[in-house]
This record gives structure tokens, sequence and C-alpha cells, in this order.
């Protein structure tokens, strides 16, 4: 629905993370069922909005609860217009991998849990976006491996980084789609 996340884009007023959470987004609308409601103008239906992002946005929303505010807002402003729906729920979810430069979305290639390269990129991002360059940098050198659920990274990082790293790593985690 890049409708959508241009008619936000146009919303998003004036903090520049919240244009970036848009513009790295593919949007994934779906109606929710039976969930209308009569207004002065006829039938409102509603839509439930699952922005698909990379680590760098969602460090943005993640760590920033006026950047995740505001992008739901802007998407709420923009739905009537772009959908002639209202927003009932939006959600984030880590899905795309990392680019090299900003992007426009759209062009985002799926992010792979599995892979070492796609989580680390991923997690320093996340770390960087959320104001944490020491821990995304050492992150940025180390290797790392995934094993399941797990993440393995070598060397092992000094207690503070890695206590950060690993909280880093659980909210990517929990937003998998």
């Amino acid at each position: 629905m890049s409708d959508l996340r241009h008619a936000a884009l146009a919303c998003a007023g004036r903090d520049g993370r919240v244009a970036d959470v848009l513009r790295r987004a593919r949007v994934v609308v779906s109606e929710r069922e039976g969930m209308a409601w009569e207004s002065s103008d006829g039938t409102v239906r509603a839509a439930d909005v699952r922005l698909v992002v990379d680590g760098h946005a969602l460090g943005l929303v993640e760590r920033s609860p006026a950047v995740r505010d505001a992008v739901i807002a802007a998407l709420a402003a923009a739905a009537p217009i772009a959908l002639g729906m209202s927003v009932a729920d939006v959600a984030f979810a880590w899905g795309l991998r990392e680019q090299s430069g900003s992007y426009r979305g759209g062009g985002a290639s799926d992010a792979d849990a599995t892979s070492a390269e796609d989580v680390r990129r991923a997690l320093a991002a996340f770390l960087a976006a959320s104001g944490d360059e020491e821990a995304a940098a050492a992150v940025d050198a180390a290797r790392l491996s995934v094993h399941g659920d797990g993440l393995r990274i070598e060397p092992p990082l000094e207690a503070s980084v890695a206590s950060r790293v690993a909280d880093a790593w659980a909210a990517l985690a929990r937003a998998r789609p």
C-alpha cells in the first residue's frame, strides 16, 4: 500500500525520524472484518496496518515512543484519504534487510532471521538508531551466528554491551512477523 505510505509521509510533520520510518517501511493493510460503523458520511470501515521495517526503523520506534506515536498518527490521518478507511491497529514488524543508503520502501528485500549477516546488520542499525553507538560498533565488528532463537557473538562482548545487544536482539525477535 504505497499510497498509504505516501499519504502518511505528507502527514508526518517535521520530525525527520517519522519520515525515515515511513520511507523504510513496507505497508501491509488488511481490512478489519466485522468492524465498521455509521457516521454522518456513511459507513466507515476499519483496517489493521502492519509496517514491515528494517532494524534502523525498528530501533527508532522501539526506543522513542514519540516517534512511534507520530508514525501511528500520520497513518491514522492518511488512511481515510488513501484507503477510505480508519485505522484500527498499527503493528511494527522486523522483516526488511538493511540498505547501505536511504531507500524509498517497496524495493527493500526481505531479511532472513537465520542469516548471521542480516541479523548483524539489523542489530547494529537498531542500536545506532537507538543512540547506542558503542554497542552498534561492537556488533558491527563481531562475528555472529544464529541458532534458532539464540544468538552467539564472537569475540564475547563486555557485559554491559552484551546486555544492551541482548535487549536489541529480543526486540528484533519480538517484532518478527
